[in-house]
């Protein structure tokens, strides 16, 4: 891929990082969700369950920041006036 004839980009010429585990892995890795991990283990029920407890914390989370969204709207609407 060229721009203003300078190549950046050409394919096949960049060979893929070799990817590797680390030593420490972060607490809020997805490899540390319950869900993830009781379906490994085979129990889907257990599974389902965590699934579905996290998307509930993630909805009101969702809801909460756009609750605090529009509480700023508001206030900057009322500081116009």
């Amino acid at each position: 891929m060229r721009f203003n004839e300078v190549k950046y980009w050409q394919y096949g010429e960049y060979l893929p990082v070799d990817m590797y585990k680390m030593d420490f892995i972060l607490p809020s890795d997805s490899s540390f969700r319950e869900d993830l991990i009781n379906f490994i283990k085979g129990d889907e029920v257990n599974a389902q369950k965590f699934k579905e407890g996290l998307e509930e914390k993630q909805r009101n989370d969702r809801k909460l920041r756009s609750n605090y969204l529009e509480k700023i709207k508001e206030g900057i609407k009322g500081n116009k006036k």
